[in-house]
């Protein structure tokens, strides 16, 4: 009895064993939401570390306005992917305003409760004090680094993010670093 559990125990034990390796070398899949001001900025650096890891399988990108407006950080990210060779990953274009708040809202808070030091992709118009020049959401200055020549992704963030997941269910991780407007559209349109 007790050399047929052995034998039993070997022949379950080696595949089971190579199993467990396998699932514990492959790399987590993992969708990034969030802005992605450059040049080499922290959005960059973060993106940087996951694109970068070998633990990691990035499905993709989806950008949303937060440090600067969503058109001019999917062409940072584009070439910021150039730069590093991985073109493979998409980008994604997503939400370029908010939901709920509108520029004009946020300025005029500003009477009853003072002005902020960052007021994110709308700058601080009044006092001049957020670092990034202001600029119109869908103007794309010249970039520090220069023009990406790849191209995002003709898909919006809020469905490319529910495609993903519904494609690999229960194992998309979803990194969200900026603003959540893409994960609150998808939500609303795939609960």
């Amino acid at each position: 009895l007790i050399g047929a559990r052995c034998s039993i125990m070997k022949r379950w034990l080696l595949p089971c064993s190579l199993l467990l390796c396998y699932f514990a070398s492959a790399p987590r899949l993992v969708l990034l939401d969030q802005d992605g001001s450059g040049p080499g900025g922290s959005n960059q650096m973060a993106m940087l570390v996951l694109l970068q890891s070998p633990q990691v399988h990035v499905l993709g990108i989806t950008m949303v306005s937060g440090n600067a407006w969503e058109p001019e950080e999917v062409a940072h990210t584009l070439r910021m992917l150039e730069l590093i060779h991985r073109t493979d990953v998409p980008v994604v274009p997503g939400a370029i305003f908010p939901l709920l708040r509108t520029q004009s809202e946020s300025m005029n808070d500003t009477a009853a409760i003072g002005s902020f030091p960052w007021y994110g992709a709308w700058g601080d118009l009044a006092h001049h004090t957020s670092a990034q020049p202001y600029h119109d959401p869908f103007v794309i200055p010249t970039l520090e680094e220069g023009n990406p020549t790849t191209k995002p992704l003709d898909e919006d963030a809020a469905h490319f993010l529910i495609r993903q997941v519904h494609a690999h269910p229960h194992q998309v991780t979803i990194y969200a670093a900026g603003p959540l407007t893409n994960i609150a559209l998808a939500l609303a349109i795939d609960p």
